[in-house]
């Protein structure tokens, strides 16, 4: 009697077992109340974003029994470059396929956004038909390339500069070899300004580059083109290079993610002191660019505890050189605010210790190096020097100050600008983030003006001028457009990471990033907020609704920003340079006394290939966040909270087997076939 009850009661054990064992571990911790209310509000936002990678396995076993969906052209147009790859190893597309959708697109849109300067489908086709799969996180994936620097053998490689025309690269730049082997299929260049030198891409050479989401507006710059094809379907990913704000100024108006990566973190960006130029593709969903930060060597840096009760946020909507601020881009910082102080950050309101002004004139004697660079460029290809009318304003202009320059002003501009960074990294000892709209200012119309006749007929006698009154012109000149930008310089010349989150729409249609800075080799910080606001539903095209902008009174006293001038936007300031972009430093050296070394934006980017350089002219892939519908939900990263225990141990039938092969053992023998 007593084995029998024995027997009985193991039996019951044996059913009940795999039922525990298979309950997920968030159910059994939820047995005691959850006391931090901080992480139970996000744990909360976050368990409704479930991802088709979370779903119950038995989801799974019936999509095995089930052929899969066809890829198709809407598809195209909303995934993520990691989902495409999945879809090509998946079978339901090949890259053939999306490379000719790219080129669809672009022949249906190109003639209006003018967004690539060139594009090579024959071999791109041959190139997608003869990739093997070894494993590459894009493999297959169309890819656009950005024009300056960005070289691929055969492309344009002419800096924007329309005596140059014609000039073909005879090899592949150092990114443009890393994006191959990440599996990217290039389908052709993208539009820039000339020399890079502005934030909309608008050269003599190429024409401007209109707005992937609505044509009228500029695109931005001087990675316009990459992000304009990116908004407009083109494909999912573009490369961007950053030396002002490149790829967070072009992100911020074009509803993208614009990343700049920390110095020296990334493979082709150098550790090196004086270098204010970095490489990295523009995306429209954060798994693609966590994806690519570790494929290009973010991988070595280990995840940063993202934790309320530790992080602290610093916040600004003040310009640092003293301009106005658009109350779109006032709005944008304080809804982030808001919804970070409801998950329990702590965010003042602070603005960073820096002097703005006198950093913008210190970044203006470096970008000097370009005018030089596009005059050696001019003796190299015709033996003459360059004329007014046929560079940009701004090119003239940094030319004339050049000659007045030498290796002591960049040296002493480096010093002063390494002492703010100082500033910055005592800063970081209270603030590990800082907080402030990407843009002033939603883009501008494409036919606004970049200059006023005042300073255009300034410009053409600027050669009459000293060096001083060279100085202040330059500022001047570009002053009613800084009021566009002012907020992205500051981590190109500190060396520090900051990522453009595309979070706020105006009602027109425009959008407006917030941008996020951290300290030196704090990128896995950036990366954890801004997989945070995707996942909680914060992008703008996650909205079910666009707000008109509304500044309480209080918060706009306490931002210190008095009275917002009522005719910004009828006045059109026209966007501001932010990068000095070209070619071969070392050639450059040999037209001025310059040290060219560390704003040449293209110039960085062919360091490793200067043996072509230098003779040219010049995670689950399941989810999708960047499909433009608030249901799309993302994946959850380790980086967002501290463990929550919401781990499960999936599968019915494994914990059945495992509890019935115990009772299979222990069973009397006879039951076994034994005696």
């Amino acid at each position: 009697m007593k084995r029998n009850l024995w027997h009985q009661r193991l039996l019951l054990s044996s059913l009940l077992f795999p039922l525990v064992l298979n309950a997920p571990l968030s159910q059994v911790a939820a047995q005691e109340p959850v006391t931090d209310p901080v992480i139970e509000t996000t744990v909360n936002q976050l368990e409704e974003t479930v991802t088709p990678s979370e779903t119950p396995s038995s989801e799974g076993s019936q999509a095995e029994d089930q052929p899969l969906a066809p890829f198709t052209k809407a598809d195209y147009e909303t995934s993520s470059a990691t989902q495409m790859a999945q879809a090509i190893r998946q079978g339901r597309v090949t890259s053939e396929q999306l490379v000719n959708w790219a080129f669809e697109e672009i022949e249906a849109k190109d003639g209006e956004l003018n967004a690539m300067i060139s594009t090579r489908k024959e071999a791109a086709l041959k190139e997608a038909r003869e990739l093997e799969d070894q494993g590459q996180p894009f493999y297959g994936v169309p890819l656009l390339l950005k024009g300056l620097g960005h070289t691929i053998k055969g492309g344009d490689n002419t800096n924007g500069l329309t005596y140059m025309e014609g000039t073909q690269s005879r090899g592949d730049s150092r990114i443009t070899k890393d994006l191959k082997k990440a599996g990217f299929i290039v389908v052709g260049q993208t539009n820039y300004p000339e020399l890079g030198l502005k934030n909309i891409s608008d050269s003599k050479l190429y024409g401007r580059s209109a707005n992937g989401l609505d044509p009228q507006y500029a695109a931005g710059g001087s990675s316009g083109g990459s992000a304009a094809g990116i908004a407009a379907h083109y494909a999912p990913v573009a490369s961007g290079s950053d030396a002002g704000g490149s790829i967070r100024i072009p992100a911020s108006w074009n509803g993208l993610i614009g990343y700049k990566p920390s110095r020296g973190v990334l493979d082709q960006n150098p550790d090196r002191p004086n270098l204010q130029v970095v490489h990295f593709p523009l995306t429209k969903n954060m798994t693609d660019t966590i994806g690519l930060f570790d494929f290009f060597g973010g991988s070595a840096y280990p995840e940063i505890p993202f934790d309320p009760k530790t992080i602290k946020i610093a916040y600004s909507t003040q310009s640092p050189v003293n301009t106005d601020v658009s109350p779109e881009a006032q709005e944008a910082v304080h809804q982030t605010v808001a919804y970070l102080k409801g998950l329990g950050f702590s965010l003042e309101e602070v603005a960073a210790p820096i002097d703005g002004v006198s950093l913008m004139h210190d970044y203006y004697t470096l970008a000097a190096a370009s005018g030089s660079f596009a005059n050696f460029l001019s003796q190299q290809k015709r033996k003459q020097a360059i004329q007014f009318d046929e560079v940009d304003p701004t090119t003239w202009v940094l030319y004339q100050y050049s000659q007045h320059l030498d290796k002591k002003d960049t040296k002493l501009a480096w010093q002063r600008i390494h002492e703010q960074a100082e500033k910055m990294k005592q800063f970081r000892q209270n603030y590990p983030l800082y907080l402030t709209p990407s843009t002033a200012f939603l883009a501008p119309k494409l036919e606004d003006p970049l200059l006023t006749a005042d300073h255009l007929q300034k410009i053409k006698e600027s050669h009459l001028l000293d060096k001083e009154a060279l100085s202040q012109l330059v500022y001047d000149q570009w002053l009613t457009a800084l009021r566009y930008t002012p907020f992205t310089q500051l981590a190109n010349l500190t060396g520090e990471p900051a990522i453009s989150l595309p979070t706020y729409q105006a009602e027109d249609g425009r959008t407006l990033g917030v941008q996020f800075q951290a300290g030196m080799k704090q990128d896995r910080l950036l990366l954890a907020v801004g997989q945070l606001l995707e996942q909680a539903g914060q992008f703008y095209y996650q909205k079910p609704s666009v707000p008109a902008p509304s500044i309480p009174e209080d918060q706009s006293e306490e931002a210190g920003q008095g009275t917002v001038d009522e005719n910004v936007e009828s006045e059109n300031p026209s966007p501001a340079p932010v990068d000095d972009e070209s070619d071969h430093e070392e050639a450059a050296d040999q037209d001025s006394n310059l040290d060219h070394s560390t704003s040449l934006e293209a110039a960085e980017t062919d360091s490793a290939d200067k043996d072509l350089a230098s003779n040219d002219s010049s995670e689950a892939a399941a989810s999708d966040p960047s499909d433009h519908q608030s249901q799309t939900k993302p994946l959850k990263s380790k980086a967002l909270l501290p463990e929550t225990g919401e781990t499960s141990i999936n599968g019915f039938w494994p914990a059945f087997v495992l509890g019935w092969g115990w009772v299979f053992i222990l069973w009397p023998s006879k039951i076994r076939g034994g005696k």
